[in-house]
């Protein structure tokens, strides 16, 4: 070697043939999707922790502590106080709590940490990574999706009506 050459195999960027291999487009986007979505949850997390002793807002937040895996935030607050309980002990029993989710997501920001300092970086392992934790995530918004869609269906005619006349003053008022 005379001291430029990459001593890894395959020289610079090439394969044991000398051939550059290109990542495809496809994992480039699926890597800055995942990672956009990871750094999203670290920050609610981080916001979580730093806000934790602020005062709570609006019904879903102060009532029952709805996370927001169920539904879009006015669609839960629509719902009633011993509602928003139901959909929230029921979520609580399906996805588990604020804590073991708290402790996934510090699991996953050592993760990630470790493999943002790794040396040499990883890729495939960092996708993998993320991929798991979109395959969570996902599975927690299931989850809440078919916690919700089955409340609504079991609510009686009269009361989805209700339901929906005050989702529709929230949404007028953008409260």
């Amino acid at each position: 070697m005379n001291g430029t050459e990459d001593p890894r195999p395959g020289g610079s960027g090439g394969d044991m043939n000398g051939a550059t291999r290109r990542t495809p487009a496809w994992v480039k986007v699926l890597l800055a999707v995942s990672l956009g979505l990871n750094l999203m949850v670290a920050g609610l997390v981080v916001g979580a922790v730093l806000n934790r002793d602020a005062p709570k807002r609006g019904p879903a937040s102060s009532a029952v502590g709805l996370p927001r895996d169920v539904a879009p935030l006015p669609l839960l607050r629509a719902f009633d106080a011993p509602d928003q309980r139901s959909l929230a002990r029921a979520y609580r029993e399906r996805a588990g709590g604020r804590e073991r989710n708290r402790e996934e997501l510090r699991a996953l920001f050592d993760e990630l940490q470790g493999h943002l300092r790794a040396n040499p970086f990883d890729p495939d392992a960092f996708a993998v990574m993320l991929e798991r934790e979109r395959r969570r995530t996902s599975d927690r918004q299931d989850i809440g999706t078919e916690i919700f869609v089955n409340h609504l269906a079991q609510l009686p005619y009269e009361d989805r009506l209700a339901y929906a006349d005050r989702l529709s003053r929230m949404l007028r008022s953008g409260k």
